[in-house]
């Protein structure tokens, strides 16, 4: 009984890891803040040359917090019952000490699962507009683009968005 009740624990820690958020759909080119919509944007049709993978650094530090937040209190949990399974299924004081050391460590793992920078895919774009070549890199997918014409989607000063043109399979 106990070598299942540890097995499910480490089984729970492990599972932690999954809850590890991509930041990969959320930064392309065709993702907006709530702040964005409904605001007037210039758009530009532009003549994709060339996509080029990238890789992308983005910050991690949200996804990281979180995981310690669950990461303690699924190793609280664990902890607890494992520390009255021992106790021979009456031990109070063992609960509440597995359930300390549990939640430190699963703190601990939650912390180790997600670094404070994530490294996801990305697209370096070539594209030509009004005779002059550019690049554009940012997250996404190589197969969301294809060349050809693609829309430039630009809110701000130096910010410029190309809209996917093409669609994984």
């Amino acid at each position: 009984m106990k070598n299942k009740i540890l097995s499910l624990s480490c089984v729970a820690l492990l599972a932690l890891s999954g809850c590890v958020s991509s930041n990969q759909d959320k930064l392309g080119g065709n993702v907006y803040n709530t702040g964005e919509l409904n605001q007037q944007q210039s758009v530009k049709v532009v003549t994709i040359k060339q996509v080029l993978g990238a890789k992308v650094t983005v910050d991690n530090t949200n996804a990281n917090s979180s995981n310690k937040v669950v990461g303690g209190l699924l190793g609280a949990a664990t902890g607890a019952v494992v520390g009255y399974a021992l106790g021979g299924g009456s031990s109070k004081s063992g609960a509440v000490v597995g359930g300390v050391v549990g939640g430190t460590l699963g703190t601990v793992a939650g912390d180790k699962i997600s670094e404070q920078t994530e490294v996801i895919d990305g697209v370096s774009i070539v594209y030509e507009l009004e005779g002059n070549t550019y690049t554009s890199t940012q997250a996404g997918k190589l197969c969301e683009f294809s060349a050809g014409s693609a829309y430039l989607i630009s809110m701000g000063a130096n910010e410029t968005r190309i809209q996917p043109n093409a669609n994984c399979k």
